[in-house]
């Protein structure tokens, strides 16, 4: 079996077109590393890290209720050689 037979299989089963389910397939791919503390760097394109920092408090002044956000984000540093030809 084949890779292009494998996602064929998975898009009849799960009735969506093939450029969805490899789609999906990537973005697995690249959010399984974060689960794990990782990084990830794609050759050519450019490095996915994620970046903590202090926990944030907002508030809705309405009523006057704290709610706790992200200690953390992921960001995305290209590589040179992308950098340059954006300008």
């Amino acid at each position: 079996m084949k890779k292009s037979d494998i996602v064929e299989h998975v898009a009849s089963r799960e009735s969506m077109t093939k450029r969805a389910v490899v789609a999906g397939a990537v973005f697995v791919a690249i959010s399984e590393p974060f689960g794990a503390g990782e990084d990830m760097t794609v050759m050519g394109v450019g490095r996915i890290f994620r970046k903590t920092r202090r926990d944030l408090e907002s508030g809705n002044p309405r009523i006057g209720e704290l709610a706790a956000g992200p200690s953390g984000t992921v960001s995305f540093k290209p590589v040179r050689a992308p950098k340059d030809a954006l300008g």
